[in-house]
């Protein structure tokens, strides 16, 4: 008898068929996430053509979200102003 008891908490083999399992979740959320920020800057530059930006300004940070919000966000806003008159 070992100090610990009789039991173990996994075998080798259990704790590479766990590791093996996580490692695989982690490449589904990873691919996932990838796959989405790619079409996330798609829609984004589609949308900065449309407003008559130039597509490239989507990959830029804070530029990006300056150029949304004095296109996108001040449309809106000033439609809401006058849509009960």
């Amino acid at each position: 008898m070992n100090y610990y008891g009789d039991t173990a908490a996994y075998t080798t083999g259990q704790a590479a068929g766990l590791l093996g399992v996580l490692s695989g979740v982690f490449m589904f959320i990873w691919i996932l996430g990838m796959a989405l920020s790619i079409f996330f800057i798609v829609v984004n530059w589609k949308l900065f053509t449309k407003a008559g930006k130039p597509g490239w300004a989507t990959l830029i940070p804070i530029y990006n979200i300056y150029i949304i919000y004095t296109n996108v966000v001040s449309i809106f806003t000033i439609y809401n102003y006058f849509k009960y008159f």
